[in-house]
């Protein structure tokens, strides 16, 4: 199934990665070229989505304020209440430390893409799973299979 140096289960998840990393900066290319200084989007929601990254690292690190969804100089004087307001505080949180360590857009490019390369390798995870509670699990070609499963059967 898999080749002798994909037979540990260490290399083969970390080898599943690396693919999902690649296919994932094919398919978001330019993205890479343009890494450090742009986020990618349309300019209509990724400025504001980048914004709540920046807030949340500001109002928690700079502030020292847990209290992410009041802000009291924005459209003063009503203020406004951030619970009506499409807040990523986990994306935040996430992104909190790589922005202290590198820059905003920085940030928000490894949150956004790590998105997608975790999406890929949890389906990964998932199939394997599923394809080892239905008996699949390490069978080759000449090996026997268990009494009262065929060979042939689709796995869905």
């Amino acid at each position: 199934m898999f080749p002798s140096w994909l037979r540990s289960s260490g290399r083969r998840h970390l080898f599943v990665l690396l693919v999902y990393t690649g296919m994932v900066l094919l398919a978001t290319w330019p993205l890479a070229r343009y890494f450090t200084t742009h986020t990618p989007g349309d300019g209509i929601d990724d400025p504001a989505l980048t914004w709540n990254l920046w807030w949340t690292r500001f109002r928690l690190v700079d502030q020292l304020n847990p209290d992410l969804f009041h802000v009291d100089w924005m459209f003063h004087p009503i203020q406004i209440n951030l619970a009506f307001y499409t807040l990523t505080p986990l994306n935040g949180l996430v992104s909190t430390p790589l922005q202290v360590a590198t820059s905003l857009i920085v940030a928000a490019n490894i949150v956004l893409l790590s998105s997608f390369v975790l999406a890929g390798y949890g389906a990964f995870l998932l199939t394997l799973d599923l394809l080892g509670r239905l008996g699949a699990r390490n069978v080759e070609p000449g090996d026997q299979v268990p009494s009262g499963r065929r060979r042939d059967a689709v796995f869905v």
